[in-house]
């Protein structure tokens, strides 16, 4: 009796081994997100990039991979030009600086960006008269903000300090 009721079975366990077509899936690639630019990834700039420091600067605050002719290039350019003549550090090495000390800060939750740091600075210092190093104002800035010093607050003490005066804790270069 047993074996009656599996030979009845076999021919439903057939059922699902049928050569039947299956349906044809068809791939739909998947959007292809825009490679991110190149530019404001990078983090420091060498000499030998080949890449000039105020393309990089301007394409780091716009997010994309500036070309050397746009507004906001020749912008940064002219910026860079004024810091290099009242620093005594060419413009390659302030805009690695001014990087450098937008990602301390950002480190310490402050949002200030390169340009604009590399502006306030520039500002603060520019009637010291001294010819004073960019990445020394950069650290005494630093060292202003991270003892809790607002940003204001820290330009003021910028502006009326020398950072060659012995006992101010800044450290040239």
């Amino acid at each position: 009796m047993a074996r009656a009721g599996l030979i009845a079975l076999l021919p439903l366990l057939g059922l699902g081994c049928e050569d039947a077509a299956e349906p044809e899936v068809t791939a739909t690639p998947a959007p292809q997100k825009a490679e991110s630019p190149a530019l404001p990834r990078i983090k420091w700039l060498d000499s030998n990039d080949g890449i000039t420091p105020e393309r990089w600067l301007a394409s780091r605050a716009a997010d994309a991979d500036l070309p050397e002719t746009s507004p906001e290039v020749e912008a940064m350019r002219n910026e860079l030009n004024r810091a290099a003549e009242q620093f005594r550090d060419p413009p390659r090495m302030i805009a690695n600086r001014a990087v450098q000390l937008e990602d301390m800060l950002a480190g310490r939750g402050i949002e200030e960006s390169a340009p604009e740091l590399i502006d306030l600075l520039s500002e603060a210092t520019a009637k010291t008269g001294l010819k004073q190093g960019f990445g020394a104002v950069c650290q005494h800035y630093f060292n202003l903000r991270q003892q809790g010093i607002g940003r204001d607050a820290a330009l003021e003490q910028l502006k009326g300090t020398s950072l060659l005066e012995p006992g101010n804790g800044a450290h040239r270069g």
